[in-house]
């Protein structure tokens, strides 16, 4: 007789990886992750395979308790009272007794409106309905004692309800390897976009290089070429330079002879010039005796009219003194009046404490007069006018300056004429000009 199935042969046993979580492995690991550094990316990549990893790992460790569990719950409840029994697909029973166990529960599930059936049967009936059931088990099948019939209906009970946590683990299982993959093939993306990005940033550095060394040659040619015209030119140079030392050398001698003419009349009227100031220093000195002679004598006689004025003056400054203490007495008495006016108002304390810096230099101040300081162009300073570092090396004339300062050739002709004649960024608007 051929019993109808209505599982798989495969629901007890513990699931090897899923397809799902095999084939997300498979796709992530063959293709492999990009040659990139270390970083946050490739580190969410690998976690996001080590989660892929765990995932399953605890997977089959979810699956393989719920088994445990079934075998623990339904070795019990079986004909042969062994795991051995409790895993076969008819528990342990005749193929064509367990047809007849089935026709039963399908026939009350009809009866019951469904209250019997499910997945695992009397999932969710009454005990009315499950009295019912089983004596209609007892009923359809005669022969075998009840005792058996209900141990064999809570194995069919046991087995439905682990089917139903398996399948709902399944389900869960699936939902998180899919978000997993999508975040896993997103950070496969994003490495992939950076190795192109680091290839093309590669070639780049390569024609940047290979541009420089036609630079190098080029500039190396124009070397030459200028050595050899430099050469002829100083040639040029060193014999017109001997013919104006031997011109020098003559003016030289004629100017030498008539330098010792004017140094010999010079001296001459230093000579007699300054027998006249002797002349003029005696007379001054006669004078001076005579005029301390006079004083001499004028001194017994203004002597008492000076006594007279001294006393004057005297007094004159004792009465200066006595108006300053007056006036400094008025004073003292008008601050005291002042203070206690101003302790009377409810500001007292701030007008007290309140200062003015009047020569104060604010942090604003000394950072303009900062700004326009002369700039020390002997150690390469240059003023920025108005532009920052990154516009300054955005510039192609900077950056053709910098590699031929560093080639060595900056000061000649044919650098300063390259420089002048590459583009460069237009001039930022006067202040004000875009309002017009």
């Amino acid at each position: 007789m051929r019993v109808r199935k209505n599982w798989r042969e495969t629901d007890f046993q513990i699931c090897k990886p899923t397809a799902l979580t095999s084939k997300s492995l498979g796709l992530l690991s063959r293709n492999s992750c990009p040659r990139v550094p270390a970083g946050p990316k490739k580190a969410s990549w690998q976690s996001c395979l080590f989660r892929l990893q765990a995932l399953e790992a605890q997977h089959v460790s979810t699956l393989t308790a719920l088994r445990s569990d079934f075998l623990r719950d339904a070795a019990g409840s079986t004909s042969a009272g062994s795991a051995e029994a409790a895993l076969d697909q008819n528990g342990g029973w005749p193929s064509d007794r367990h047809f007849r166990f089935m026709k039963v529960i399908k026939a009350a599930k009809g009866a019951t409106g469904g209250a019997v059936g499910g997945a695992g049967g009397y999932l969710g009936g009454s005990s009315d309905s499950s009295g019912a059931t089983t004596k209609r088990l007892v009923a359809g099948l005669p022969g075998v004692f009840p005792a058996e019939i209900s141990n064999h209906e809570s194995w069919y009970r046991l087995r439905g309800v682990f089917l139903a946590k398996k399948r709902a683990e399944k389900q869960r299982h699936a939902r998180k390897v899919e978000e997993l993959v999508i975040w896993g093939k997103k950070a496969l993306e994003t490495l992939r976009n950076e190795e192109r990005e680091s290839a093309a940033r590669a070639i780049e550095q390569e024609e940047r290089e290979r541009r420089r060394k036609e630079l190098d040659n080029l500039l190396r040619e124009q070397g030459k070429a200028r050595e050899r015209r430099e050469k002829e030119s100083r040639e040029r140079v060193e014999k017109a330079l001997l013919d104006r030392v031997v011109r020098e050398t003559e003016e030289a001698e004629r100017k030498a002879l008539e330098d010792e003419r004017k140094r010999s009349a010079v001296a001459q009227y230093h000579a007699s010039l300054q027998e006249l100031r002797a002349r003029e220093t005696d007379a001054c000195e006669a004078a001076a005796r005579a005029e301390e002679a006079e004083r001499a004598q004028r001194v017994p006689v203004n002597r008492k009219r000076v006594g007279f004025r001294q006393e004057k003056a005297r007094e004159k400054q004792e009465e200066r003194e006595r108006r300053e203490q007056e006036a400094k007495e008025l004073e003292e008495k008008r601050m005291q009046v002042l203070q206690r006016l101003a302790a009377s108002v409810p500001y007292a304390e701030a007008c007290a404490n309140a200062e003015a810096k009047l020569d104060h230099i604010t942090v604003a101040t000394a950072a303009h007069f900062d700004q326009f300081l002369p700039h020390d162009r002997s150690r390469g300073h240059c003023p920025m006018l108005g532009y920052n570092t990154g516009e300054v090396f955005k510039d192609a004339r900077f950056r053709l300056g910098l590699y031929l300062r560093e080639a060595g050739v900056s000061g000649c002709k044919s650098a300063h004429v390259a420089v002048m004649r590459a583009a460069g960024p237009r001039a930022p608007a006067p202040y004000g000009q875009h309002a017009e």
